[in-house]
């Protein structure tokens, strides 16, 4: 298999095991309903699509090239940011839920 179709299965199989482990965990917690697990499905939660994404194949780059390489050292450097964003995004959208319940409530 060519080098950088590598790059693109890998990524795309994390993606595909990501949201499989996201539709199970929320198949539980609903009850094994299989509608209300649908709906469950959306942004947030863990785990993390894109983070999963990005680190598959910052991890693919650490093994191929090596874990002291510099194109690693960069990759590792887009997977932090990824992650720092992704726990933002899910605090501010916590807190907008929070907010908008509240106010829900009130009317």
């Amino acid at each position: 298999m060519a080098a950088s179709l590598k790059y693109i299965l890998f990524p795309f199989v994390a993606w595909i095991a990501c949201g499989t482990i996201k539709f199970a965990i929320n198949f539980i917690r609903a009850g094994f309903d299989l509608k209300k697990a649908r709906q469950l499905i959306g942004y947030g939660g863990f785990p993390s699509t894109h983070t999963t994404v990005v680190s598959s194949a910052v991890f693919f780059i650490g093994f191929e090239h090596g874990f002291d390489s510099s194109i690693f050292s960069l990759a590792l450097a887009i997977l932090i940011i990824v992650i720092m964003d992704a726990h933002g995004l899910r605090r501010n959208v916590g807190w907008h839920a929070e907010i908008l319940s509240r106010f829900a409530e009130d009317f």
